[in-house]
């Protein structure tokens, strides 16, 4: 070949690739459109659709961040409850890296993609900034009229709420975005339930809570929402654990961390681990405990979790007190399992292990 013929052959093989990365990165937007991880439809989440692509997900809004600036806002948005559940410092540094753009966006397109800013953020550990987020997210929803948008981020606000320990904000909140909701939009009400439950657990009526948040598992039951029902039963495993009632305990929390294992949910496995750790030294299983606990310590040391960390202590209870020598070899043992090993054991799959 002459230099202009190599030339123009090098150009078309350019022109091929990127043609390429382009069917590649919209085939990815749609699967993850199909999965439904946004909350943006009453749609139970698919996260296994985006599971078995990860890798090329990543890939494609790697290629998008420069070749196609919307696509990739739209792809980092729809992939919302994936950087919840695994990868919530990624989806909090891909928002940040497309955010910084200078570009316009028309608010909606702004208000969804604050909204997951948020999401990421929260479960990083940013709670304040994640707080923002959504308040941006809410006033930008408000005024383009999307009411479903609207009564999802009061629910969240609530939850901020919740967790900041304002009880009377926490309840307002999540009364407004069910006044926005109720009839409507049912994977609006069912977190609302578990709000205000959690409300009145917490300022003594312990009964009628607990009943609120157990409608919330089982209405996501009902539905198909079993992302929503795991985060439920982890809630009913410790009120269950302040009440005594380690049956219970164990049962809600068996069920929601075959759940998680299901949807590979590192994130709120944590959660589980640790309730059924403590429902085991309850009932003088030390060395059950301890490897369960230990994988937990281990886990949060691999991949960082500030939404665990803000509440580790809170969470942990006894476990952070005990020390008999069957404790520490166990926490020593789960140190060096992986997490989903450690969730075997926990739901008596290991034979080598003494059925818990």
């Amino acid at each position: 070949f002459g230099d202009g013929a190599f030339a123009a052959e090098r150009l078309s093989e350019s022109a091929n690739a990127e043609a390429s990365r382009r069917r590649h990165a919209e085939r990815m937007l749609a699967i993850a459109r199909s999965a439904h991880l946004t909350e943006e439809e009453d749609r139970p989440f698919r996260l296994e659709l985006v599971l078995a692509e990860r890798d090329d997900m990543r890939a494609a809004l790697d290629w998008a961040v420069d070749a196609d600036y919307e696509l990739a806002l739209e792809l980092a948005i729809r992939l919302e409850n994936f950087w919840v559940a695994h990868a919530p410092h990624e989806g909090q540094a891909r928002l940040a890296r497309l955010l910084e753009d200078e570009r316009s966006l028309s608010p909606a397109l702004r208000a969804r993609a604050m909204r997951v800013y948020g999401s990421a953020s929260d479960m990083a550990g940013d709670r304040d900034f994640s707080e923002r987020c959504y308040e941006e997210s809410l006033e930008l929803s408000r005024t383009v009229g999307d009411e479903r948008a609207v009564a999802s981020l009061l629910h969240r606000l609530a939850m901020c709420a919740l967790w900041r320990g304002d009880l009377v904000r926490a309840r307002e909140l999540a009364e407004e975005s069910g006044d926005v909701s109720r009839g409507r939009f049912p994977m609006m009400d069912l977190p609302n339930d578990s709000i205000i439950g959690q409300v009145l657990v917490q300022t003594g009526d312990i009964e009628a809570g607990t009943a609120l948040v157990r409608r919330s598992a089982d209405g996501a039951a009902e539905i198909g929402w079993d992302w929503w029902r795991a985060g439920q039963l982890s809630n009913l495993a410790f009120l269950a654990l302040d009440r005594n009632d380690l049956d219970e305990a164990e049962r809600d929390g068996r069920e929601g961390l075959r759940i998680v294992r299901d949807q590979e949910n590192r994130q709120w496995a944590l959660w589980l681990l640790s309730a059924l750790a403590r429902a085991a030294l309850a009932r003088g299983r030390h060395d059950l405990a301890g490897v369960l606990w230990g994988a937990v310590e281990a886990e949060t040391v691999r991949v960082p979790s500030g939404s665990w960390q803000a509440r580790r202590g809170e969470m942990a209870g006894a476990l952070l007190g005990e020390a008999t020598p069957e404790f520490v070899a166990g926490v020593e043992e789960g140190g060096r399992l992986d997490l989903w090993d450690a969730a075997a054991i926990a739901l008596g799959e290991d034979d080598t292990q003494t059925e818990p």
